[in-house]
């Protein structure tokens, strides 16, 4: 993609990227409006942590785990176990980071800041060059981050800190040519070999079990027949999709919302454009005229016809477009080094350039489509405009029912209600957690707050994932109790039967493998009477067939000769013994096509480990000082583990 020619902005994006989530999760406590302190309470409580004297807040930690729990399928309960801890480690490791960074005398200048802020928004704060001026840039930074202006530049700073700091690291990190060669050789060396599978499930069909043996099975994993909690519910489901359907909206409406949110249908002069990119291996100007000479070559292929995109999945060498047949998508001006777009926005759709040189090398550019700014007229967005607003106004008027329905007196039956407020009620059977409720389905929302809400009590509004809302009133708990083993045979067997059909393909294999050494895998398979098969030339990181990948046997598996019987092994839950055939080792050829990449993915890793091992020894001086604190009880209190009075 675009980041081929935006080194810079690449850079910004991290920048976004790192204040989007720290500034995002509240600024420190003098930042927030209306202080954290608002209704009394000790400045402790709202302290999640202190890293060498800098407050990191309650709030800051609890909204950037909503943030990780919004974005995961896990219940809050236990997601909060899941994530706290990994959140919080990474709010200190910023701010020790940042420390750090500052007792190194690297700090980010105004200069700096005030350009990286440019370059995050350039369209909104700087329209035609133009600062907006301070009241409109407040506005923004309210808008998109929640914070004050003062704030927001803190965060970029601190961001832009870190990076200077990550990039000072970096310069201290080589690849040797040796360690080059031995990467490319572990993605490139590949291995045919001869292997034998055991497969538990096929074997688990042989299997006959007594009534004894089942009995004890059962007696021995009381655990896992217990029947799980059930509940049965009365629910109410407020659908905004539903009330849409009802909702009219007057023209009028759609042409004030069309006139108020104008710059929404406002688009800039933009191309569509493919490219192949054709780099020098090095600046040198040997480098320089072999990669133009097959540019060269690749545009007369172009030129005589051939198809676009199928030369540049062969030939171009932009990670980021290559797979996609060269596809760039839309890219405006100001977007691309001035080579690139000066060409791009030069030609007509369907017209491909010549060769462009710019500094990341040789490109061929085609131009798919070219729109000249416009801006989308009522006509052409009026169906939009009114979906919009029907979801808008049905979501709140599906928000503004439950509201009322959950406030009702909780002695009212919700059928009744649900007649007042026109909801739709559902009253289930006994249900498990996994069970799908009707209108709703699975939702582990919904779940968590029907099956912790008490008998009789009428549950917090959940929000749905599906849209639109619910509440439930709790019927019945019928709690979890032990299965007889008359209820629960047929899966007793199925379960014993996989148990010992893991037990018996272990010990097969291991039979094998003893046997194969001695006599070689293909007397011993016979033997036994089982299968051996042969695979194709497959370097390390590759899948065998259905078994899965080979990385459990690919460090053993290369260093064996040909003949030799590797350890029995499991891949993808099957036993697999196997003998090497023979090993093939890359051409010097693909060596030198490969090398530039491989050691710019090597070194990039290489950097980011040397600073991920760099943060970690901050953070652990940091805390050998007694400079790390962290309020277990504030934490425990706001994940409600804690009690009122702590």
């Amino acid at each position: 993609m675009l980041n081929m020619f935006q080194q810079r902005e690449q850079t910004v994006r991290w920048i976004f990227a790192g204040v989007l989530f720290l500034v995002s999760i509240g600024m420190v406590i003098t930042f927030v409006p209306g202080g954290l302190f608002e209704g009394g309470g000790n400045q402790s409580d709202f302290e999640a942590a202190r890293v060498d004297g800098h407050t990191i807040s309650v709030q800051q930690w609890q909204t950037a785990l909503q943030q990780q729990i919004q974005n995961s399928q896990i219940p809050q309960s236990l997601a909060e176990q899941i994530y706290g801890k990994s959140i919080l480690n990474s709010l200190i490791a910023h701010q020790a980071l940042v420390d750090e960074a500052h007792r190194q005398g690297i700090r980010a200048t105004r200069k700096e800041i005030a350009d990286a802020i440019y370059h995050i928004a350039p369209n909104q704060l700087y329209p035609g060059g133009k600062f907006v001026g301070p009241q409109a840039y407040a506005s923004f930074v309210d808008q998109y981050f929640h914070t004050s202006v003062e704030g927001f530049e803190k965060e970029v700073g601190d961001e832009l800190t870190v990076q200077k700091l990550q990039l000072l690291l970096s310069k201290s990190v080589q690849v040797t040519d040796a360690q080059v060669r031995t990467e490319f050789n572990r993605r490139n060396e590949t291995a045919t070999f001869d292997y034998v599978v055991l497969d538990p499930t096929q074997i688990a069909k042989t299997i006959t079990p007594t009534s004894q043996q089942l009995q004890t099975f059962y007696n021995q994993h009381l655990a896992n027949y217990m029947a799980p909690e059930q509940r049965q519910l009365d629910v109410l489901v407020a659908s905004p999709a539903q009330l849409a359907a009802q909702i009219q909206i007057p023209d009028s409406k759609v042409q004030e919302y069309y006139q108020q949110n104008l710059g929404q249908y406002k688009f800039p002069e933009r191309v569509k454009v493919s490219h192949i990119l054709i780099k020098p291996a090095s600046k040198a100007a040997a480098d320089m005229a072999a990669a133009k000479q097959k540019a060269e070559m690749v545009l007369k292929k172009v030129q005589a016809g051939g198809n676009f995109a199928a030369l540049a999945k062969q030939y171009s060498q932009d990670p980021g477009s290559a797979d996609g047949g060269g596809e760039l998508g839309w890219i405006q001006r100001g977007q691309t080094v001035p080579q690139f777009e000066q060409t791009a926005f030069s030609l007509k759709p369907g017209q491909i350039s010549g060769l462009v040189q710019t500094t990341y090398g040789f490109h061929i550019i085609k131009v798919e489509d070219h729109q000249q700014a416009h801006t989308e007229p009522l006509s052409q967005v009026h169906d939009q405009i009114v979906q919009q607003l029907k979801q808008q106004k049905s979501l709140d008027q599906a928000q503004t029912a439950i509201d009322k329905a959950g406030d009702e007196d909780r002695s009212m039956p919700l059928s009744q209600i649900a007649q007042q407020l026109h909801l739709q009620y559902v009253q289930t059977p006994l249900i498990s957690r996994n069970d799908p409720v009707a209108g709703i389905g699975t939702d582990a929302q919904f779940t968590s707050a029907a099956f912790g809400t008490g008998l009789n009590d009428v549950t917090p509004v959940v929000t749905l994932q599906q849209g639109g809302f619910a509440i439930a009133r709790v019927k019945q708990i019928q709690p979890p109790r032990q299965q007889p083993f008359t209820a629960v045979q047929a899966q007793v067997e199925q379960d014993y039967r996989a148990a010992q059909s893991k037990i018996l393909a272990q010990q097969q294999a291991q039979q094998l493998a003893s046997l194969a050494r001695s006599k070689g895998l293909k007397a011993a398979a016979a033997s036994m009477h089982l299968t051996v098969k042969t695979s194709p030339a497959l370097t390390s990181d590759a899948s065998l067939g259905n078994l899965g990948g080979i990385h459990p046997i690919a460090a053993t598996l290369f260093k064996l000769k040909p003949g030799q019987v590797g350890p029995a092994a499991t891949i993808g839950g099957d036993n697999i013994v196997y003998s090497l055939d023979s090993i093939a080792l890359p051409s010097d050829a693909q060596f030198q096509q490969q090398q530039n990449d491989i050691r710019s993915a090597l070194l990039s890793q290489r950097q980011q480990d040397a600073f991920n091992t760099f943060q970690a020894a901050v953070t652990a001086r940091l805390q050998k000082e007694g400079k790390i604190k962290i309020n277990e009880k504030a934490i425990a209190r706001a994940m409600g583990n804690g009690p009122e009075g702590a």
